[in-house]
């Protein structure tokens, strides 16, 4: 222990300075005493609100709240429908008939090979109209979006192109009888882009509502610049 005032050191338990005589008792006391006090005072400041919430800043370049984003959005999807090929499949079922047919009379007049025959054509004539029916369906896809329409097309080599709709010209809805009955048609699509001037999206269930679809993006769209065209083999 060393005196506050000459820095000499102390005797244990020593009230007075042996050097200056300075009241090294009195001086603890008067420390302690001042501590309390400081602490008193501490204790008796005003706490901050507990529903006081920091104002967070907005870093530059980060966007605030009133900043806009320009994001693509998908409208619409879609490919080939089988109900476009009725026609076929009427064509089909006809044909089985006449062979079921042939078939009876086979088994009636005892002409197995005539029987073998009959088979033999139905089997291949619904072979023949699922392969035509696969090969449409994943012959093309087509989609959407408020700015372009996405064609891909091809089954072992793929194709694909996008139309800026911006450059959509007009829009028509090709249908037969049959197919204004079953809702599906397909629709042609007329552009400026020197690539893609006539567009045909086959086989489209609801035709009327997509086309329409188009025509509407198609007039929100020319207010803005377009884009141009883009081609990419797969």
């Amino acid at each position: 222990m060393y005196c506050t005032k000459c820095s000499e050191r102390l005797i244990a338990d020593a009230n007075f300075c042996h050097r200056c005589g300075y009241n090294v008792a009195g001086a603890e006391f008067d420390g302690a005493a001042n501590g309390v006090e400081t602490l008193a005072e501490s204790s008796h400041e005003p706490a901050a609100p507990e529903d006081s919430e920091p104002v967070a800043q907005a870093a530059p370049g980060n966007g605030g709240p009133h900043e806009m984003t320009d994001v693509e959005t998908d409208v619409w999807q879609g490919r080939f429908n089988p109900k476009a090929m009725a026609i076929s499949f009427v064509v089909v079922a006809l044909l089985s008939f006449k062979f079921l047919v042939a078939a009876i009379f086979a088994v009636s007049l005892h002409l197995h090979w005539l029987l073998v025959v009959s088979f033999m054509l139905l089997a291949a004539t619904w072979l023949v109209q699922c392969f035509r029916v696969a090969k449409q369906y994943l012959l093309a896809q087509y989609r959407l979006t408020d700015r372009r329409l996405f064609l891909d097309r091809g089954i072992f080599s793929r194709h694909k192109d996008q139309l800026d709709l911006a450059r959509v010209e007009d829009v028509r809805i090709l249908q037969n009888v049959l197919h204004r009955f079953l809702d599906v048609g397909s629709i042609e699509i007329l552009s400026t882009d020197r690539r893609l001037r006539r567009v045909v999206l086959d086989g489209i269930n609801d035709a009327d509502t997509v086309a329409e679809t188009i025509r509407t993006l198609a007039r929100q769209r020319r207010v803005k610049p377009p884009a141009p065209a883009e081609s990419v083999k797969a």
